[in-house]
């Protein structure tokens, strides 16, 4: 029996969507650790930044980590079990933008994207899911976005690395529930946090920039007119404490300022898929329940 408090593990913990959501689950009682690379100010810096911001509820612990490298991911994880001994959480939060027309950008740029954005999250769920397999409970929470879901202009290699997190969720949320283990999507629309600052843009580069330039005015002006910034980013970090509390909670949760970019879309066509397979297959196990012989049929 695995005892309280919970213990999260939140990548990106440092800024954004990460270090609110390590926040508001440290105010909730969680043991927190949250790893990131510490390349903006310095580790131990943002290190005594999170342990001041996390007064008044349990104190959020730090940990270097690098999400693109497979040493760097095997020592953090392992590092948390010696510390905590489990990990009931696994917050996959780490990422940033690449925004520019597709002929602007370069195949390098995008792979170096999909290392952090995609293979940082199959790094991490590679290294902490046979831990809560083991358990025989856990919640993995994979951070994709709207425009994985509906693409906008200048996101070709953005969009593409959160349909590509959005589908592996999906596959970890059919192969992992018969352990115990429940997987579910966050996608937030856009906020005013940092992730807009740290963005990579490809605007003016290479000689297709100028084929562009009445296109992104155009859309710069549509963003300004349409898509001003969103002063409350927090939400988000209250929508994944909520799913946390909640059992069975839906596949795909999307949060923001700009709902209607989401309308029509059927969020529960998902859960109502994957019970299709899940009967088609006889695997009715609990979602919250490991198998007695740890057999997956």
């Amino acid at each position: 029996m695995i005892s309280t408090p919970r213990v999260a593990l939140i990548t990106g913990g440092s800024s954004g969507f990460g270090r609110l959501t390590a926040l508001a689950l440290a105010r909730d009682g969680y043991q927190v650790v949250a790893a990131f690379r510490g390349s903006r100010g310095g580790f131990e810096r943002q290190a005594a930044e999170l342990q001041v911001a996390s007064a008044g509820g349990t104190a959020v612990q730090s940990l270097q980590l690098d999400v693109t490298d497979d040493t760097s991911v095997a020592r953090a994880v392992a590092d948390v079990v010696d510390r905590l001994g489990h990990i009931d959480v696994l917050v996959n939060a780490a990422g940033y933008g690449l925004l520019g027309p597709m002929e602007c950008t370069s195949i390098a740029q995008a792979q170096e994207l999909f290392d952090t954005n995609v293979f940082g999250t199959m790094r991490m769920c590679k290294a902490v899911v046979p831990i809560m397999r083991e358990q025989g409970s856990g919640y993995v929470l994979n951070f994709g976005s709207d425009v994985g879901l509906r693409p906008n202009f200048f996101q070709s290699g953005y969009a593409s690395s959160k349909f590509a997190v959005d589908g592996y969720s999906q596959v970890l949320r059919l192969e992992l529930r018969r352990f115990g283990i429940d997987v579910a999507l966050v996608s937030p629309g856009w906020y005013s946090t940092e992730f807009g600052e740290s963005a990579v843009t490809t605007f003016g580069t290479g000689d297709a920039a100028p084929v562009y330039a009445e296109l992104v005015q155009e859309w710069n002006d549509g963003v300004a007119r349409v898509e001003g910034p969103n002063d409350q980013p927090a939400e988000v970090a209250e929508l994944v404490r909520r799913m946390l509390s909640q059992p069975d909670t839906s596949y795909r949760n999307p949060v923001g300022w700009n709902p209607e970019r989401m309308a029509g879309v059927q969020h529960d066509e998902i859960d109502r898929y994957q019970k299709h397979l899940l009967d088609y297959y006889q695997l009715h196990q609990h979602p919250h329940a490991a198998p007695a012989d740890g057999s997956l049929l």
